[in-house]
């Protein structure tokens, strides 16, 4: 991990952020002015237990999976916060409200901002598209976990690793990925046994190639990905 004080290539990363580029004014730039920029590799963990609540976050890039623990030892995903997102976790700390979090990892190469909780209220006091930012991250957030309830209950096990496999390739840019079986188990809430027997059916089939710490998509993998889900939209119409 690195963290520096924020610079004009920083900056210069928040305008990449359509959403952001309309939050102007003194106060938005004294607020970066005082910002941390943190960065994360993939895969590693952000503990959340020395977080404080004198900040909020904002994603840059990469995304961050947020995990809870149940008291059976399993581990799994709640939600995952994407690039151009506020880190709601973050405001939920800000807010005093208890949290269950046993773990944050960074998926993809994770830039993020942290900035002082004390300019939050005025912001979203002063600053109408700074607010919009604001709940539109708080509602993609509710949504996903509204699909995460969805897909626990009715999607079938097999659809949940493709898509967590295909939207891990598109956060990091690369078809071979960088995740153990354990990962996927804990991203889905299931055992390493049985994600290991629905993978080794996919390579079977030649979807994809199963490494050593890696697995690696084949061009058919996310081109059946996509048209089962355009097929899916359009079904819904």
């Amino acid at each position: 991990m690195s963290a520096l004080k924020m610079t004009s290539e920083a900056r210069s990363l928040i305008q990449d952020i359509p959403s952001l580029k309309q939050v102007r004014g003194p106060l938005w730039n004294a607020a970066l002015s005082d910002a941390m920029v943190i960065r994360h590799h993939h895969g590693e963990s952000l503990d959340p237990r020395p977080m404080t609540n004198d900040h909020f976050s904002i994603v840059i890039a990469g995304g961050m999976a947020v995990r809870i623990g149940c008291d059976d030892g399993r581990v799994f995903n709640t939600h995952k916060v994407r690039a151009g997102e506020m880190c709601v976790l973050s405001l939920t700390m800000l807010a005093n409200q208890p949290i269950k979090v046993s773990d944050v990892v960074a998926e993809g190469d994770l830039v993020l901002i942290r900035i002082p909780a004390r300019y939050l209220d005025a912001l979203m006091a002063e600053s109408k598209a700074f607010r919009d930012f604001a709940l539109a991250s708080m509602t993609s957030c509710f949504v996903r976990m509204v699909d995460l309830v969805t897909e626990v209950a009715f999607v079938r096990l097999p659809q949940r690793i493709e898509k967590t496999l295909y939207e891990l390739s598109e956060t990091t840019g690369q078809n071979v990925l960088r995740i153990t079986h354990q990962d996927i188990a804990n991203d889905l809430g299931s055992s390493r046994e049985v994600i290991s027997r629905l993978l080794k059916a996919m390579e079977r089939d030649g979807r994809l190639k199963l490494g050593r710490g890696a697995i690696t998509l084949y061009p058919q993998f996310k081109e059946a990905y996509r048209e089962r889900q355009h097929s899916a939209a359009g079904n819904s119409n």
